[in-house]
């Protein structure tokens, strides 16, 4: 269990929960991105400088005072062992904003749409097709470590839709050349993407944890959605999983950079299986690779590995994400049964979806049989714990 401590924060006056070994932590909101940093293969992720500019203005900061209040008390409840064991999946209604693109294909940007969403809810469920590279070799590096499985479905809207955006109902909420900008009131009570062009090599920016007030994350057109192409919506090379979306939702549900972004040992996200690094680590790294006396964890969403070699979150960014999602989006969540159709239980996608009691099995699916490992440090089988619990000690 995490203890808390609750410090002030000199310029905000924000009142943040932290591990107390995890002080300096504090200082993230204010810090500014590696300025060196021109690399055009490099990523590059804006969402520490455009937390900054939305704290200048004083209404969202005492928003988010309120917001963080409400976090603290939630994240003292729900820590990585607390949280269930995905029996009841929520969902998280999602519309996507394709701006200033020179496409107006909607079937190729729907496909688009549909497998950048396959792929969150791969990577945020932990069900993803690389996640063996974390269990079968990186876990040996990170003992006591478990990969983040969260309890969540992210679904395109397709009913209800906002007026004026010539959506009808059954159609996708996708919208092309309607608006833009980062925030549209009109889509409250949904995570947004904006689809955009980006300047100065930038992949992406969200707020530190989102509002669901009309924000969202802002993905550039190129590193969003996966394999193939939509005119001027098409992937680099090495962002070609969609794992931007993944690393920028990661901002919106709360979550810092592993590395603390500054370059200094003294500095991290403030999470205890998320091991300190002086820098990010960009391209492929080998597994092993140290800084500040500890092994990095690169393969991590919130790094800036290539799409192909980041694969998990931790088991506390999961719980840190769930207390944000129930503490502070409530309204997205509300949203999801107006919005959403009923999520089918597919049984072999290798997604939890639908009235699926685990990945693939239960409900509608076949019933749920794997045995327990219960020495893998992952809640499986008829475990009622890590473990432990049903047919384990």
């Amino acid at each position: 269990m995490i203890l808390l401590l609750y410090l002030n924060y000199p310029l905000f006056n924000l009142n943040i929960s932290l591990n107390p070994m995890r002080v300096p932590f504090l200082i993230l909101i204010l810090s500014t991105f590696l300025s060196g940093i021109s690399d055009a293969q490099h990523r590059k992720c804006y969402s520490d400088e455009h937390t900054e500019n939305l704290m200048k203005n004083p209404e969202y900061a005492q928003d988010f005072r309120k917001r963080l209040a409400a976090f603290n008390a939630k994240s003292a409840e729900t820590t990585a062992e607390s949280r269930s064991n995905c029996t009841n999946t929520v969902t998280i209604p999602v519309a996507i904003h394709f701006q200033n693109t020179n496409t107006n294909d909607r079937a190729c940007l729907e496909s688009l749409v549909a497998q950048q969403i396959a792929r969150l809810n791969a990577d945020f469920q932990g069900v993803n097709e690389d996640i063996g590279d974390w269990k079968n070799s990186a876990a040996a590096y990170f003992p006591g470590v478990s990969n983040g499985e969260m309890c969540v479905n992210f679904c395109v809207a397709t009913k209800n839709h906002p007026a004026g955006f010539g959506l009808n109902d059954g159609q996708m909420a996708v919208t092309i050349n309607r608006f833009s900008g980062d925030s549209n009131n009109s889509w409250a009570g949904y995570v947004n993407i904006f689809v955009m062009e980006l300047g100065n090599n930038l992949l992406g920016y969200s707020p530190l944890g989102g509002r669901g007030n009309g924000d969202g994350v802002v993905i550039g057109k190129h590193a969003f959605g996966g394999a193939g192409s939509c005119g001027d919506i098409s992937t680099a090379s090495t962002l070609d999983r969609g794992r931007t979306l993944t690393h920028e939702l990661g901002h919106y549900f709360f979550l810092y950079h592993v590395w603390g972004n500054v370059e200094n040992c003294n500095f991290d996200d403030g999470l205890e299986d998320t091991p300190t690094c002086d820098a990010p680590n960009f391209y492929c790294q080998d597994l092993g690779k140290s800084s500040c006396g500890t092994v990095d964890m690169h393969m991590n969403y919130m790094d800036y590995a290539n799409d192909e070699c980041m694969y998990m979150f931790s088991a506390q960014q999961a719980a840190r994400m769930d207390s944000w999602l129930n503490s502070s989006l409530s309204n997205v969540l509300s949203n999801a049964a107006n919005v959403c159709e009923a999520s089918v239980a597919t049984c072999t996608d290798n997604i939890q979806n639908g009235t699926e009691t685990g990945v693939d099995c239960g409900g509608d699916c076949a019933p749920c049989d794997n045995p327990p490992t219960c020495d893998d440090n992952i809640q499986n089988g008829t475990e009622t714990g890590v473990d432990c619990g049903g047919d384990c000690a």
